[in-house]
């Protein structure tokens, strides 16, 4: 289970992203935490940073330092997978992130205080599991998401939600769905 406090923002992986977008000659990629050498290659691998590191793609299996892995043998990413399907290469959402995501909206629901001390708040909390989901629906604009992901996520964010607003806020059962059908945000 991956556990990590980064929060997705798009500018982190955007060279990434953009050069995905078209038709790649790239066949070959790694991801590299601390790289010795990025100067001096040639001009076929492309190099990104990204916040776990550097990717390298290469239309050849060897650069100049490194050995590169067939990318049909997916390259994951915090919030991303890179792997080859057909004669292009595809970006698509790591479920271990979405999980990631519910076990934040998890430990939200934990305690009735904030960690300052004051109590949360129905609209508070919200606004907060929202933008958790909101997080999600912006990696889902550049990626693609297995729509059973989708699903699953948003049927165990709103029991975690219900949970919540009935056993901590006291709501009845019938006002905290209708609060979350009004409120919540779906994947």
């Amino acid at each position: 289970m991956l556990w990590t406090e980064y929060r997705y923002k798009e500018e982190d992986y955007d060279s990434l992203i953009r050069s995905l977008k078209g038709v790649s000659k790239h066949r070959y990629g790694v991801l590299l935490k601390d790289p010795p050498k990025l100067k001096g290659y040639p001009t076929g691998p492309r190099v990104f940073r990204v916040p776990e590191g550097w990717v390298i793609l290469s239309p050849k299996p060897y650069t100049r330092y490194h050995t590169l892995q067939d990318l049909r043998k997916p390259i994951r990413l915090v919030p991303f997978i890179i792997f080859l399907a057909g004669d292009r290469l595809r970006l698509q959402v790591n479920r271990d992130y979405v999980r990631l995501q519910l076990k934040r909206a998890r430990a939200l629901s934990s305690s009735a205080y904030w960690y300052g001390s004051r109590r949360k708040r129905e609209r508070d909390y919200i606004k907060a599991v929202n933008n958790l989901t909101r997080e999600l629906k912006a990696i889902d604009r550049v990626a693609f998401v297995y729509p059973q992901t989708k699903i699953a996520y948003n049927r165990k964010l709103r029991w975690i939600v219900h949970e919540f607003m009935t056993s901590v806020l006291g709501l009845s059962s019938r006002l905290a769905r209708w609060k979350m059908a009004q409120y919540l945000i779906s994947f």
